[in-house]
């Protein structure tokens, strides 16, 4: 893993670089983890921290009164950054959070590590008084108010501090902690979800001039498995270290392949398609099976077969099918099971998502499952006029429909399909925008249209498709899907690369590393040489698994093509309609000279 970024830095990680001067909306809570794994805890706006099996918060040793953040970011990856106001004097209190899951002894159990720094910058030394409370948390099992796996509050536990001065719960080690030492108190039962079960507290914590100092938390999650061996899990948890847990979740974060998938130099948009990543891949326990979303942190209603469907589309879309392979069967099974009830809408959604599911490749008795259901259900005559969702291009969710039939042999009539009706101003009237102007191929209404999705976007760069609410999964799901448009179009007889990247995009070098299409996985760069953009390199590699009619590379540019350089055994042909056909063995590359504006 890239080395650990300094605590200065951190602050600065993941701001969007978006021109709009309206502060960006804060969450209501965090999710923190990792990319492999659903275990995570939540933080919420009051700094509450929720690893499942308790909750710590912070408060006033001297007066007992709670201590909020003042901030709270995502770093580089779902690890948080959380700056308190300290309690008196000059002091800052600050936290860096890393929640990766632990494995051993037959468990894989959520370990939330917490660094919390106290710094005096000033020149003279102050006093200070902090204090941490846990308590065991909610009596729901709430995925809204707590993270995924939680151990609901049981007035029959007891808590208990063993030889080493960590805390147990009923025998399981919940928290311990290292650094300067506290006054430790300890209630065996506690009277309630909120009462302490233990507070530490440093009444007196005195900072010397312009120095640091550090308090490590480690807080565990509950059990994940009923059999397991505790002593052995134990002895790995005692192990961690805040510089270990953070590596960790470095790695953790940086491992899929989806962000090696697609770099864009333009910087809102790559931290944007991170972002979405990251709440996409909470489906995913490391990188294996993707479990139904929940309530938390997607704030979809209790998942419907449509939204499960884009949910595994969105998967095979960006290369990560191993994570959902396993359960396209079974929501082709539900879909059948219930798709004759559905509304006409509602049919269509799970259409056009289970036709991008399967129409990259797959077995052929699931293209021809899903083939029947559309020649049964969709490609119907009284589906004529019925609307796609907002983020969604009615003849390209007809064409993706097409080829599945043609897949499975199937010859009937697509109906024409409408585009949905939105409310200007929102982020589905941006969604709408985006694919209106990526079918046209207007590049200048690309860039302002992403600019207006990108405004949508919170302070760490997830968006909502309520202005009002929280983050959701199903921004994140529009937004991957819209972006894919812009890198690739496979929905005709051609294969079209680049067919809505501005000119902008390119400044930076735009790379693509085997991006899943109906024609193969693809391989692909592309950038300016000179800072007047008269010359582009392209560098392209197809994997061959199906033969287009030709591979067209349309140009960020509207301009005359001067000139085409490509090395020995390559050859272009210019369409006139600002794209050039490709011609060559499965690697191809070319300089292209525009003239002058």
């Amino acid at each position: 893993m890239p080395a650990l970024l300094s605590l200065a830095s951190a602050i600065l990680a993941f701001l969007p670089c978006l021109a709009d001067d309206t502060p960006p909306q804060k969450p209501n809570a965090f999710h923190v983890g990792t990319f492999k794994s659903a275990l995570g805890a939540r933080v919420d706006a009051a700094g509450h921290i929720d690893s499942g099996d308790g909750v710590v918060s912070l408060f006033d040793a001297s007066t007992g009164e709670p201590l909020v953040p003042r901030d709270m970011q995502y770093d580089v990856g779902p690890k948080l950054s959380l700056t308190w106001n300290a309690a008196c004097g000059d002091a800052t209190i600050s936290a860096r959070m890393a929640a990766i899951p632990l494995t051993a002894g037959g468990d894989s159990r959520l370990t939330t590590a917490i660094l919390l720094t106290i710094e005096n910058a000033s020149m003279s030394a102050v006093t200070t008084s902090l204090g941490v409370r846990f308590t065991a948390g909610g009596e729901a099992d709430d995925d809204s108010v707590r993270p995924r796996f939680n151990e609901p509050y049981d007035a029959s536990s007891r808590y208990e501090l063993d030889d080493d001065g960590a805390l147990l719960r009923d025998g399981r080690i919940v928290m311990r902690w290292t650094g300067t030492k506290p006054q430790v108190n300890v209630t065996e039962t506690p009277s309630g979800p909120d009462a302490a079960v233990c507070e530490l507290s440093w009444p007196d914590l005195e900072v010397a001039p312009r120095t640091l100092l550090s308090i490590t938390l480690f807080v565990a999650g509950p059990p994940t498995t009923s059999k397991h061996v505790e002593s052995r899990w134990r002895r790995l948890f005692e192990s961690l270290t805040y510089i270990t847990a953070e590596e960790r979740a470095n790695w953790d974060i940086k491992t899929p392949s989806t962000l090696r998938l697609v770099r864009f130099g333009d910087k809102p948009t790559f931290r944007g398609l991170r972002s979405a990543i990251f709440m996409v891949r909470l489906l995913g326990i490391a990188d294996d099976v993707v479990h139904e979303p929940r309530v938390h942190p997607y704030h979809l209603e209790r998942t419907t077969v449509a939204q499960w469907a884009e949910v595994l589309a969105g998967h095979f879309e960006w290369n990560m099918p191993n994570a959902v392979s396993a359960q396209l069967g079974k929501v082709i099974g539900e879909a059948e099971a219930t798709i004759e009830s559905l509304d006409a809408e509602e049919r269509l959604a799970v259409g056009a998502a289970l036709a991008r599911c399967v129409r990259l490749g797959g077995s052929s008795l699931l293209v021809g499952r899903v083939a029947a259901m559309l020649r049964d259900y969709v490609c119907v005559e009284e589906m004529n006029g019925v609307a796609v969702r907002p983020w969604e291009d009615p003849t390209r969710a007809a064409a993706a429909m097409s080829q599945v039939l043609d897949d499975a042999g199937i010859d009937v009539e697509i109906p024409t399909f409408a585009w949905a009706d939105v409310e200007v101003g929102t982020p589905a009237a941006a969604f709408q925008s985006l694919c209106r102007a990526t079918s046209a191929r207007d590049l200048d209404g690309v860039l302002t249209s992403l600019r207006d999705v990108q405004s949508f976007f919170d302070v760490n760069t997830i968006g909502r498709m309520d202005p009002d609410g929280e983050p959701d999964a199903v921004f994140s799901l529009a937004y991957l899907q819209c972006l894919r448009n812009l890198l690739i179009d496979d929905f005709g007889p051609a294969l079209v690369v680049m067919p809505g990247i501005p000119s902008d995009f390119l400044v930076d070098p735009l790379e693509s590393s085997m991006l899943p299409s109906r024609y193969g996985p693809l391989r692909y760069r592309a950038w300016w040489t000179t800072k007047k953009r008269r010359k582009i390199n392209i560098d392209l590699t197809h994997i061959m698994m199906r033969s287009p009619e030709s591979v067209l590379w349309a140009l960020p540019d509207s301009r005359e093509i001067e000139q085409v350089s490509m090395p020995e055994g390559g050859s272009y042909v210019v369409d006139g309609v600002g794209s050039i056909e490709l011609v060559g063995p499965g690697k191809v590359q070319a300089e292209v000279r525009l003239a002058k504006e």
